[in-house]
């Protein structure tokens, strides 16, 4: 189905040839819509239809945007909030981090002198004559 500002296609009618998928692209259009109707019981045939719409989005797009991740790199996110909560959760570890350290070093800045004034600051006592 094709409108003026795009194309409608399912992936089924697509793949059934290999040629189909490229009649897209000398037209100038402003987007492409691809609905994922593939049977999940079909595994073959998804490789190949998988494997024709790389080729396509290759031969339409042959350079990486800046914006893409390389190839040795995933997004471990595949939604918005799973990054917020992992924001969140990394930053209360931190927190709690900087929270024990300082505690640490508060103690040691506390208990090391002190324990040293008490040694120096000893008052040295005679032992008394039992008559």
């Amino acid at each position: 189905m094709t409108t003026a500002g795009g194309d409608f296609s399912k992936l089924e009618k697509l793949c059934a040839s290999s040629l189909q998928p490229f009649t897209i692209l000398p037209s100038s259009r402003k987007f492409i819509c691809l609905n994922d109707d593939m049977d999940p019981s079909r595994h073959s045939e998804n490789e190949i239809s998988r494997a024709l719409l790389n080729d396509f989005y290759r031969s339409l797009y042959p350079l990486r945007s800046t914006f893409e991740l390389l190839a040795q790199y995933r997004n471990r996110f595949s939604q918005r909030h799973q990054l917020l909560e992992w924001k969140a959760s990394r930053a209360k570890a931190r927190n709690l981090l900087l929270c024990l350290v300082t505690l640490l070093l508060a103690l040691t800045l506390y208990l090391v002198p002190s324990h040293h004034m008490r040694r120096l600051c000893r008052i040295q006592e005679l032992p008394t004559l039992l008559v």
